[in-house]
């Protein structure tokens, strides 16, 4: 991580890393570049949830709708939507 940080020009530091939850990297991130922001790889992320929670629903329509809330938390364009958007989706 310190080489790649060595790429950058030091006044214009990365401010968001995207990695698919591996911890060892996640930590040197944190390390290396203290200012910026850690996100998941949506891709990984929405893989995970579908192949993980599909099974626990009997029928398609539950599912469907499951799919289509999750895809609006995921997609929200704000924090205040996102928020808004969760809350929802644990009273379901």
């Amino acid at each position: 991580m310190c080489l790649l940080k060595d790429v950058f020009d030091p006044f214009q530091l990365p401010t968001i890393f995207i990695t698919y939850r591996e911890l060892a990297l996640i930590g040197v991130i944190h390390k290396v570049f203290p200012d910026t922001v850690h996100l998941l790889c949506t891709w990984h992320t929405n893989k995970n949830v579908m192949s993980n929670c599909k099974k626990h629903f009997e029928t398609n329509e539950p599912w469907f709708i499951f799919e289509r809330d999750w895809a609006k938390i995921v997609y929200s364009t704000s924090n205040n939507e996102y928020v808004e958007r969760w809350m929802t989706f644990e009273k379901k």
